[in-house]
This record gives C-alpha cells, sequence and structure tokens, in this order.
C-alpha cells in the first residue's frame, strides 16, 4: 500500500540525513491518506495515524533528536479511552534522548553512560584493587 511506501521514504530520508524531509514525510502520510477522509469509522484514517506516529518515532531515532517525537499525537478519539499517542510519545522521547547520548559526538562529555568513563575508570579500579591485596 502507498502508506507504507511513504513510510520507507520517511525512513530513507532519515537515513540520508534529511531530517526536515523526513518528518515532512511523515506528516504527508497523515495529509495524504488520513485527513481526508470523512470519520466514518474507515479503518484507512486510523491505519494513516498509526503509520504517521510509527514513521515520526522511527525517523526520531534514525536522527536522534528527540524534538521530532512532539510529533506523534492522536487526531481521532476513537472512543477506545487507550492513549497510546501519549505512552508512544513518552517512550519515543525516552529512548531518543539515550540514543542522543551515545551519539559519537557525546563520547567525550561527562556522561554516566558513557563507554569512554567505563575505559578510563575501569583501569583505575583495577589499579586501586592490585594495591590493597599487595597490602594485605
Amino acid at each position: 500500500m502507498k502508506i507504507q511506501c511513504y513510510h520507507a521514504a520517511g525512513i530513507t530520508a532519515a537515513y540520508l540525513g534529511n531530517a526536515d524531509e523526513a518528518r515532512n514525510i511523515c506528516d504527508r502520510i497523515w495529509i495524504r491518506f488520513g485527513s481526508s477522509v470523512d470519520i466514518d469509522g474507515s479503518d484507512i484514517r486510523k491505519k494513516a495515524e498509526m503509520v504517521s506516529n510509527s514513521c515520526f518515532y522511527d525517523v526520531a531515532k534514525i536522527v536522534r533528536d528527540p524534538g521530532i517525537c512532539a510529533w506523534i499525537t492522536q487526531r481521532d478519539d476513537f472512543g477506545t479511552n487507550l492513549f497510546g499517542d501519549r505512552v508512544t510519545k513518552d517512550r519515543c522521547i525516552e529512548e531518543v534522548g539515550r540514543l542522543a547520548q551515545l551519539a559519537p559526538q557525546n563520547y567525550y562529555t561527562s556522561n554516566p553512560n558513557n563507554i569512554c568513563a567505563i575505559i578510563f575508570i575501569l583501569p583505575l579500579i583495577l589499579v586501586g584493587a592490585l594495591r590493597m591485596r599487595r597490602g594485605k
């Protein structure tokens, strides 16, 4: 279906480094397939919303930009009283925030989850342990 092609195009644009275009493609999923359909319980409207939100989530992870997660939204109230969009948005912000910390440009910042911190701290712990052992 064409909706999946737009999703794939958004992901491709994100991998090519064009975050703005990727975000626009994800937004076009809703504009083209969901917004013009009357609210009549149509599955295409629901699917367009879900795929659009999934596209934003995937693009945010690829480009490591939590700001894109803000585009995840519930456009229709389908009467289910479920808050999937809120959970997805919160999960997106959390996961993309962690991915942003692991970005190569952040390796040398003071980050407790940084692999470089482990490389520098581990030898100090080892030296301390060997000194304590020799002191006995």
